[in-house]
């Protein structure tokens, strides 16, 4: 669990600001103090884990769960805030964030993330789990118009601090 005390001792506490991004990416509404793990040796370092409850529909998506939030505009839902909203708040509150930072990795994770690199990444995963293949084409769908409104998202979120817990 992660107490507001030592965000200012964790080495790598910037990579936070990747995680709300991410998150954001894969509809991730679960996002808790319990899912992110901060180790002691040398330094403190934060990691996330547990994945898995994400997109709208969290451990139920299927291409439908896709196409209506594509349909529906789910990158302007403020869900993944307001579920997420005691972690982010407490890293919000200790960190100092601004719009151009979070824009910056915006602008990261689009020339990173590429159709290509999601279609090498189910290629690459174990038979067994891959999933009735017009899903998966639709999942690559969903995270690519997500990652095409994440500029979006990012002023979504710069709004909600504005007008919410965040300020």
């Amino acid at each position: 669990m992660v107490k507001s005390s030592i965000i200012q001792t964790i080495s790598n506490v910037k990579d936070f600001l990747y995680i709300v991004l991410f998150d954001h990416l894969i509809y991730n509404k679960g996002r808790n103090s319990g899912n992110l793990l901060v180790t002691v040796s040398k330094d403190i370092k934060l990691y996330m884990i547990d994945h898995s409850h994400v997109f709208k529909n969290q451990c139920i998506w299927d291409k439908a769960c896709f196409s209506n939030g594509i349909k529906n505009n789910d990158y302007l839902d403020i869900d993944i805030m307001e579920y997420n909203s005691y972690l982010y708040k407490m890293f919000f509150n200790n960190l100092n964030v601004d719009k151009d930072k979070l824009l910056n990795i915006s602008a990261e994770f689009k020339q990173t993330i590429t159709h290509d690199l999601l279609e090498q990444i189910i290629d690459n995963l174990p038979l067994d789990w891959v999933v009735d293949l017009e899903d998966v084409n639709e999942l690559k769908v969903y995270i690519c118009y997500r990652l095409s409104h994440l500029d979006e998202i990012v002023n979504m979120i710069f709004e909600y601090k504005k007008r919410s817990w965040l300020m």
